[in-house]
């Protein structure tokens, strides 16, 4: 498989349509290289490995989100509301991945609203039942793409 063939493969897996993933891919007759990757089974299989991999990827980042929502450390938050003088670099030097919404309404004062850390667990007792999702599933599935690639002598 050529980089071109590669590039078209994750562009479908990540959910551009054939026509946009083979211009983003860099074929020049879309028409042509069109019917070449429909029949081609090697271009389904990676494009359907892509795809899982994607998914489980997704699917891990999910899990560390919820994770970080239902036990993050609402401090900095908290600590913004009582500051008298509030600069731009107290608010990027802040963990404020728990909040769901700031307000400031006319009075002056500041309203935070954060998510809410029992759902949170909910969906992290949902998914462990469904499926372990592990980091593990995706580096394999990467490692194995690249190896491939290298054996085949193109580039990463």
């Amino acid at each position: 498989m050529t980089i071109k063939e590669k590039m078209y493969c994750y562009y479908v897996a990540h959910g551009f349509d054939n026509e946009t993933a083979l211009i983003k891919a860099g074929f020049r007759n879309i028409v042509k290289a069109a019917v070449k990757m429909s029949e081609r089974e090697d271009i389904k299989n990676e494009v359907n490995r892509l795809y899982k991999a994607f998914e489980e990827s997704l699917a891990h980042r999910a899990k560390t989100g919820y994770e970080r929502l239902a036990f993050s450390n609402n401090c900095d938050a908290v600590a913004l509301v009582f500051k008298n003088e509030l600069t731009p670099e107290d608010i990027k030097n802040s963990d404020l991945f728990c909040v769901s919404e700031i307000k400031k309404p006319k009075d002056g004062c500041i309203e935070i609203k954060f998510f809410d850390r029992i759902k949170a667990l909910e969906k992290l007792e949902q998914g462990s039942a469904e499926k372990n999702i592990t980091s593990s599933d995706f580096y394999n599935a990467l490692v194995g793409g690249m190896k491939q690639t290298d054996e085949e002598g193109g580039d990463v």
